[in-house]
């Protein structure tokens, strides 16, 4: 427009340019006085940092990373620098999608189940444990914690998975004070943990198979709760404990329920492929607080095997009550009972096989704290410098004693990479009075050996 106006010869008046010069003056002096200069500077201070170019910010075709200027070359850079970083990740064998690979290969490998040939549950049979309503298994990833505040918890869902993987497989196992042994008869009512398949136990570098995790729960609070229902979590851990206690009950339908009268009476396996594999058997509940295993298609988590169930312990009751009766095995007569009955998200079917499992592959021996020991030693020997360092430290300060975290530090500032569990059965074999401390004369002399 201003090409035109001086095309037609158009030229501003003599009162036109003194207004203009007035006008331009107070901002002229405002942005070269110190008070000008300063605001000049708080908006620049306050503008924000050009990221693009202003050939990228305009989009122009003829600009791509051919060019080598401005921020195409910074792309072009940072481009070859994740593919070289790529190629080095994958020659180093430290590929995150290659560690996802293999234990997914280690957790979807095929295992055999225990053969029920008369229609009862047995201790240490290998079953798979099932919602009907969901049409999921019950299964684990003992690499995921779920817990910040205890790093000893697993994760526990329920998969989609139709065939008898490593890890959708249980062992039932009598607990520690039961007079039951493995090939007995599991009955509604009777304590037993639910232990995880061996499989998913075997260590390469150790070259053992590591103590068992057994299904468990707690009561929930405002640190431990499940991530997605909010409700009483279901977790995996290594020790056996009330937390990890679990009975059977007996379902009774509409009739009322029935669990008082059950005691006694053996809880029904079925085979894979029979027509009373889907149906709901049991109900799983937690011996400490009264809860019931549950899952729903509601809560869905997502994991490295793919969108789970999350397993919860929760009772999913009716809104009826039913007249149940109570006691009369025992003798005594009693008013009526009132009940509510359980819903289909606590329904479970225990599923074993109806043919032989046949003979399995051999696993590694059992870890026990005395080989940790001895792979400790031969580990602490191979590092270079390792040896004398502990040597200096047991000169340095005879017949003390030190925090067992302080000794972990510093172990593995020596270069011995222990996961937790390992070095937490490290440190429980010297410490013998329990009270934190580790006396370093046995610590050295059992490792200097």
């Amino acid at each position: 427009m201003v090409n035109k106006i001086l095309a037609f010869g158009w030229q501003p008046t003599d009162n036109e340019r003194r207004r203009n010069d007035a006008a331009t003056a107070p901002r002229a002096a405002a942005s070269t006085g110190p008070l000008g200069r300063r605001e000049e500077q708080a908006r620049e201070e306050q503008a924000p940092t050009m990221q693009f170019t202003p050939q990228q910010l305009a989009g122009a075709q003829r600009y791509t990373q051919r060019t080598r200027v401005g921020n195409w070359l910074e792309d072009m850079c940072l481009e070859e620098e994740k593919l070289s970083e790529f190629s080095r990740s994958q020659e180093n064998g430290s590929l995150i999608m290659n560690d996802l690979y293999k234990k997914q290969a280690v957790y979807n490998k095929r295992v055999a189940l225990s053969k029920c040939a008369d229609g009862a549950l047995r201790f240490g049979d290998k079953v798979m444990i099932g919602n009907p309503a969901a049409g999921a298994l019950l299964a684990v990833d003992l690499t995921e914690s779920i817990f910040e505040s205890d790093q000893g918890s697993r994760l526990v869902t329920a998969s989609f998975a139709n065939m008898p993987v490593a890890r959708a497989v249980f062992v039932v196992l009598p607990t520690d004070k039961s007079a039951a042994a493995p090939g007995d008869v599991v009955h509604f009512g009777e304590p037993f943990h639910l232990q995880c398949h061996d499989v998913l136990l075997e260590d390469e570098k150790l070259k053992a198979t590591r103590p068992g995790f057994y299904l468990a729960s707690t009561l929930k609070n405002e640190r431990n709760a499940s991530r997605i229902a909010n409700q009483q979590p279901v977790f995996m851990t290594n020790a056996k404990t009330m937390s990890s206690v679990w009975t059977f009950q007996k379902i009774a339908g509409n009739t009322g329920i029935v669990r008082q009268l059950s005691c006694g009476e053996a809880v029904p396996c079925a085979t894979v492929g029979s027509p009373d594999a889907l149906a709901a058997g049991v109900v799983i509940q937690h011996r400490a607080t009264k809860q019931a295993l549950a899952t729903s298609p509601k809560y869905l988590d997502a994991t490295d095997f793919g969108r789970e169930l999350e397993v919860t312990c929760h009772n999913y009751f009716g809104t009826h009550k039913v007249e149940a009766l109570a006691s009369e095995m025992a003798g005594r007569t009693t008013g009526a009972t009132n009940a509510r009955l359980e819903k289909s998200p606590n329904f479970w079917a225990v599923v074993a096989s109806a043919e032989d499992p046949g003979d399995e592959p051999p696993l590694p021996p059992k870890l026990t704290p005395e080989g940790i020991v001895n792979l400790a030693a031969d580990e602490l020997k191979g590092i270079v410098g390792a040896i004398e360092k502990l040597e200096d430290m047991a000169a340095a300060a005879p017949g003390s004693v030190l925090d067992r975290e302080d000794l972990a530090f510093e172990l593995r500032d020596l270069g011995l990479n222990f996961d937790a569990f390992s070095m937490k059965t490290l440190l429980d074999y010297f410490d013998t009075t329990k009270d934190g401390m580790i006396p370093m004369a046995a610590f050295f002399d059992r490792v200097l050996a």
